[in-house]
């Protein structure tokens, strides 16, 4: 749809305050978070605070306020760990008129957030009202890109800047809408801007940190400079922000920006990696095309080429045949001099050897025939690297200055091939320098079209804000060589035993599940998305228009300088849009939205359909009722075309029961037979919209190999063990290495490790258990580690232990994750594949067989690695152990409904000769019942609860009886709750038995 339906109005003018209004109207939606105690001393425990940021979590009920107060659909989302707003986009605010130039732009963007503090959380305290706004952007003013004005603004206190993820980015149409407010990582609090630590001692910090990770040849190249970077809790801490590089202990090149705490001490707080590679050892799969390293030599025109004469200086560039002139007076013989280079490139080679050069005495007027790599015929390997390195490098420059409006590309580029190398099959973007290996074993030179243009694109996204997530930068240099080339593969040929690098023709799904920790593989998600629209826009709009539009939206999208893949998909769909409200649609929006689901990646709507469900708990002693499931389930496109239950018996097939609508709105009940107790219980939900749109909650439930699904037991549970890591371990808990290193910690989850996988938040509360939650978020090499504890059980006959996880491996075959009860082994991921969650899923198991009886039951989680790959290991948390037991007490009437005077079967059991209590009441409640000469035990009534009858149970445990209700007709249209208060080994309260009076 492209029409503008239910738009909001705000009249005003001029442009400014008719955009600030619109964004003062958001303040009723802003969470004003404040970092947990002590969160500013262990929210930077890890290397790279850039690489694992929480994706925002949509908030539907700041949706629905939001909606409440303007007309149309809106998408509102939230830091998961700061609690600050991150995104709201949909339906479009109308500005006054069209924005037709950087002056509207800018204005309207700095009264918005000059004005707007408070919607920020930049307010409140002297140090967050110091802060203030500065526009990033070339030439300092705001960015066209197609149909939409990019403004993005960074924060400054005190002329101290922040770090590049803090910052305020707004997406003005050019039809005057305010189409999305994307905001980065924004301060709840902050230090003081002086510091009390010397640059001297930040620059020895950085030193000590490059040489504890064995790299060598060190030097800073850029002296400690005061910066503020924000951890996860929302602090923002004054840092001494410094650049080092060397050489890394495998050998590839070592560039980094490392922040230093600039207050107490020298303390290490995060880094940043500019060290980009394709990182391919061994073999891979794929395919060749016409213009890899096995094609024959061909003579190309050499475009950009730099020619002079060396006795004048004078210079001219080639055309795009090769053609050049070079003023020059006389017609005495001169000496024309040429290298490759160029004003967008200067190819260096490495192997020891000369660079190409051509110098030779001409006279003027006789054409002058340059030549490189001319003989012998197939030429000479190192020469064609160079060659090649060349015309690639301008062919790509070329391509994207002719699709972005980008000056920062018009730069000589160095570009360094034939690098002499043991390592394998490489290439390197490192902070804007291109590096290109020699041949080597299997492995061709790899100066060649796809592979330039892969590096080359992380130069693209370095010079429109900086590379901040890693496995973006390598899905968007995949989908540029892809882009460039016209042909899904991305380094064909490139190793003599293998037929491509990688495809962006590929079904990898954000977050890449089988990707491990490879950024290069979760990247392929992004790259895929990018192909396949592309597909669809060819076959919408035709080879020609459809390529030119792909091309378009995908790289006008890079001037945005997305922080992560899900809002680079965002930022595609918004440049497809033509009228400023992402809600209605946009002219390409089927074909969008199907490459996006492809990947695994959620169109820009604001909530297919949301869920709202209260969990079990852990077990019920109703075993005579039916048990109602309720969920509320509301959704974006009504009404509902269908709701099912799933639900398994003691972990067998799922079963499923249509759901039916419930007493309140959007209210829905699937009903499960009553089951015995000792019965297990596993359940999911499933629902579909009016257009055919299917979802399931909890959002895993539909993946056999990691169903996560809601649960409980029919039975009496009692807490054996509990453990919420909210105080570290406790001294229940052990944890060491057989072998190789012990990095089993307690506390906050790592939000910021290598890896994509580990999660950001806990389960419950702030803390958990796993490995390596302070450093970079992978577990070691070569490692044997455990964590465990001992359970006495020694009381108990029937045990279950629950926890939740969120766990990872690489994507090969050696590293395994085990939960082990005595001498069983669950391997969570097993010997033949890798896991990567993406929630905190539960695990319960029926220990009994081992811990039944056992005074001393020992419990270990397990971590092993190889000398390969890692991941983000273990994390746990709210792990229990309970039991489960059937001496319950119930009640049961014959049915529910009843007339007056009409007779009444009632049976009860508990346990043999034991009194019995029988209580009525109309309401639920939080009352509690004295049992005489006994405990005090909680009815679930209310105060007006009516004791109805009192004896003794039979020699079985049983009592039958019959009575009559009172014939009484006021009773008509009465509700009753029932409950029985009897012993059965304990003293407890039976199952809720509710009966209606009728005519």
């Amino acid at each position: 749809m492209n029409h503008r339906s239910q738009r909001t109005q705000l009249v005003a003018t001029p442009l400014v305050v008719a955009v600030t209004l619109a964004i003062a109207l958001l303040t009723a939606v802003r969470t004003n978070a404040q970092p947990a105690p002590g969160s500013e001393d262990r929210a930077f425990r890890t290397a790279t605070l850039e690489e694992s940021r929480a994706l925002p979590i949509a908030s539907p009920a700041r949706a629905a306020e939001f909606r409440d107060r303007h007309a149309g659909a809106w998408h509102v989302s939230v830091d998961p760990m700061s609690g600050t707003l991150r995104e709201i986009y949909g339906t479009g605010f109308e500005l006054d008129g069209p924005v037709d130039s950087p002056i509207d732009v800018l204005a309207a963007g700095l009264e918005i957030v000059e004005t707007e503090r408070d919607f920020l959380g930049l307010t409140g305290t002297p140090a967050l009202d110091a802060i203030a706004f500065d526009l990033i952007a070339s030439g300092g003013e705001p960015v066209r890109a197609g149909a939409l004005w990019y403004a993005n603004f960074g924060l400054v206190r005190d002329g101290i800047p922040f770090d590049a993820r803090s910052r305020v980015d707004l997406r003005i149409h050019e039809s005057g809408v305010l189409a999305a407010i994307l905001l980065g990582d924004l301060p709840t609090s902050l230090d003081p801007a002086t510091p009390t630590t010397a640059a001297v001692s930040a620059r020895d910090a950085v030193m000590n940190r490059a040489r504890a990770i064995s790299a060598t040849d060190l030097a800073i190249v850029e002296e400690p400079r005061l910066e503020y970077v924000v951890d996860a809790a929302g602090h923002a801490h004054l840092a001494w922000k410094s650049r080092v590089e060397g050489i890394a202990a495998n050998g590839m090149p070592l560039l980094r920006d490392v922040w230093i705490a600039a207050r107490g001490d020298a303390r290490f707080l995060t880094e940043r990696d500019h060290v980009h590679t394709i990182d391919v050892t061994g073999d891979a799969i794929g395919r060749g095309n016409l213009s890899d390293p096995t094609t024959g030599l061909i003579d190309m025109p050499l475009e950009h080429l730099e020619v002079s004469v060396q006795e004048t200086g004078n210079t001219g560039l080639t055309d795009a045949a090769g053609m050049f002139t070079v003023p020059n007076a006389g017609s005495s013989p001169v000496t024309v001099v040429a290298e490759l280079r160029g004003p967008f490139v200067d190819v260096d080679t490495l192997d020891g050897g000369p660079d190409l050069r051509y110098e030779m005495v001409h006279t003027p007027g006789t054409p002058v025939p340059i030549r490189f790599n001319a003989s012998p015929p197939e030429g000479v390997p190192t020469e064609t690297a160079q060659v090649n390195a060349f015309v690639h490098t301008n062919y790509i420059h070329d391509f994207l200055r002719s699709r972005l409006d980008l000056p920062a590309l018009d730069v000589p580029i160095p570009c360094a091939v034939n690098e002499p190398t043991t390592i394998g099959c490489n290439a390197v973007y490192q902070a804007g320098t291109l590096k290109f290996q020699d041949a080597v074993g299997n492995c061709r030179n790899m100066a060649f079209d796809t592979i330039i243009y892969h590096e080359y694109g992380h130069f693209l996204d370095d010079v429109t804000g900086g590379i901040i997530d890693r496995a973006l930068t390598e899905g968007l240099a995949d989908a540029i060589a892809a882009l460039a080339s016209g042909q899904p593969l991305i380094g064909a040929n490139y190793d003599v035993t293998q037929q491509y690098l990688r495809t962006v023709d590929n079904d990898t799904q954000w977050p890449a599940y089988e990707c491990g920790s490879s950024v290069h593989c979760a990247g392929g998600a992004y790259a895929g998305f990018v192909w396949h629209a592309r597909e669809r826009l060819i076959n919408k709009l035709g080879e020609g228009p459809g390529t030119a539009h792909a091309e378009a939206i995908v790289l006008l999208s890079t001037l945005a300088n997305p922080i992560n893949m899900p809002r680079a998909v965002l930022e595609v769909f918004l440049q497809d849009d033509d009228d400023g409200n992402i809600a209605n649609g946009s002219p390409n929006f089927t074909q969008l939205a199907r490459a996006a689901l492809r990947h695994g990646f959620d169109p820009p709507v604001v909530e297919i359909v949301k869920f709202t469900h209260s969990e079990w708990p852990f077990a019920t002693v109703d075993s005579v009722n039916d048990l109602d499931i309720v969920a509320t389930i509301e959704p974006f496109v009504g009404p509902l075309s269908s709701a099912t239950l799933y639900y398994s018996l003691d972990n067998g097939s799922y079963q499923s029961t249509s759901m039916m609508p419930g007493g309140a709105t959007d209210e829905w009940v699937g009903t499960i037979a009553a089951q015995p107790c000792g019965t297990w219980i596993k359940y999911y939900f499933e629902a579909t919209d009016a257009i055919g749109n299917t979802r399931l909650w909890p959002p895993l439930a539909g993946d056999s190999a990691r169903r996560l699904a809601f649960s409980f037991h029919i039975g009496r549970a009692e807490v054996i063990f509990f453990e919420d890591f909210e105080n570290g371990f406790g001294p229940a808990w052990t944890h060491g290495a057989d072998s190789g290193v012990d990095d089993w910690e307690a506390g906050p989850p790592n939000p910021s490790g290598t890896n994509i996988y580990d999660p950001t938040f806990a389960y419950s509360g702030t803390g958990v258990a796993g490995t390596d939650l302070t450093m970079d978020g992978n577990y070691a090499n070569d490692t044997s580690s455990f964590l465990r504890t001992t359970i006495d059980c020694s009381a108990y006959t029937t045990i279950w232990t629950k926890f939740r996880h969120w766990i990872s491996t690489e994507r090969f075959l050696s590293d395994t994750l085990r939960f082990r009860v005595e001498n069983s082994s669950t391997t969570m991921n097993g010997q033949a594949q890798a896991i990567a969650a993406t929630a905190w899923t539960p695990f319960e198991r029926d220990i009994s067989l081992f811990a039944a009886g056992n005074a001393e039951v020992d419990i270990q989680f397990l971590l092993d690695s190889d000398d390969t790959f890692t991941a983000g290991g273990w994390n746990v948390d709210d792990f229990e152990v309970q039991s489960v037991t059937c001496d319950t007490v119930t009640f049961a009437l014959d049915k529910h409904t009843y007339s007056p005077g009409e007779s009444v079967a009632i049976t009860m059991n508990g346990g043999p000769d034991e009194p019995y209590y029988l209580l009525s009441d109309r309401n639920f409640g939080d009352a509690t019942f004295q049992i005489p000469n006994g405990p005090e035990i909680a009815t679930g009534l209310t105060n007006n609860q009516q004791l109805r009858a009192s004896a003794n149970l039979d020699s079985s445990g049983e009592r039958r009886l019959r009575r009559n209700v009172p014939n009484n007709p006021a009773l008509v249209g009465k509700h009753f709750i029932l409950v029985l208060i009897s012993k059965n080994t304990v003293w407890q309260r039976s199952n809720f038995f509710e009966v209606d009076i009728v005519p």
